[in-house]
């Protein structure tokens, strides 16, 4: 089991069912919104806590990002991960 996972289905087509001789041309149709989606998955900001140059590890600390714009808080690998539009944001480390 992994941390903050998500699973989904992805639909080619409004049929619940759909021939597979109809599979090619619906992937054909629907591929680039579905690349899209998979790329709107990297939007954010993401990164690893450290501490002396080394992960902080093992502990769950808070992520906050200034002005209110949002809060998170470590993995146990030290990573986190924030769903943030492009920009730039200052971020702040309660360890």
């Amino acid at each position: 089991m992994y941390d903050r996972s998500v699973e989904f289905l992805v639909g080619l087509s409004c049929c619940k069912s759909v021939a597979s001789s109809t599979f090619g041309e619906e992937w054909e149709n629907n591929k680039e919104s579905i690349y899209k989606f998979i790329e709107a998955a990297h939007l954010g900001i993401k990164g690893v806590a450290l501490k002396d140059g080394k992960p902080v590890v093992d502990e769950y600390n808070l992520v906050e990002v200034e002005n209110g714009g949002g809060l998170d808080y470590t993995n146990a690998r030290g990573e986190y991960w924030l769903l943030k539009m492009p920009g730039t944001y200052e971020l702040r480390l309660s360890i």
